[in-house]
């Protein structure tokens, strides 16, 4: 098998990888509280650190750290895991952030991904201002959407000619 080949079946692996819902755990290679964490979470496909943080300005509520990684420590995560982390472990009203800091703060060691998880009720002054969850499909504008997990697709989630159709009403609006 080739390298690009090689790439596509792993690429393909990690879309097919089903969630199930992190459990408490225990590391066995680190103490967590020597690394300043109160909790760790477990799945299949994950490890979570967690800890508590005093915010660092008056302006900003508590926040909660999550840390985490693969299993197998390899890089790149399905963003709608990193969303299924911060639900099951803060809440689904609750907002967090992944930084992208400037260079000279780069912490760049190993495959691990940070949120800062605010606490239920501080609301971001940016992002989008309602929901839109599309459940599969590729739109007129070319926009494509896998399909969720067995179970995982919201009440809510629109098809793709649907979300079509939202999206031509509120240009015909504006």
């Amino acid at each position: 098998m080739g390298k690009a080949s090689r790439r596509k079946k792993e690429k393909r692996d990690r879309l097919n990888e089903v969630w199930t819902p992190l459990e408490p755990a225990r590391l066995t290679n680190v103490d967590t509280d020597e690394v300043g964490f109160e909790k760790v979470y477990m799945n299949d496909l994950y490890t979570v650190l967690v800890r508590s943080l005093e915010p660092r300005s008056e302006d900003l509520p508590k926040m909660t750290h999550l840390s985490f990684r693969r299993n197998d420590r390899k890089a790149c995560i399905d963003w709608r895991h990193k969303q299924y982390i911060k639900n099951e472990l803060c809440g689904e009203e609750c907002e967090a952030v992944e930084v992208f800091p400037a260079e000279s703060r780069l912490v760049d060691t190993s495959n691990q991904y940070h949120l800062w998880v605010f606490e239920e009720g501080y609301s971001l002054p940016f992002g989008f201002g309602e929901r839109l969850v599309c459940s599969a499909g590729k739109s007129k504008i070319g926009a494509k959407q896998r399909p969720f997990e067995t179970d995982m697709t919201p009440g809510d989630a629109l098809s793709s000619g649907e979300i079509d159709d939202k999206i031509q009403k509120e240009q015909r609006k504006n």
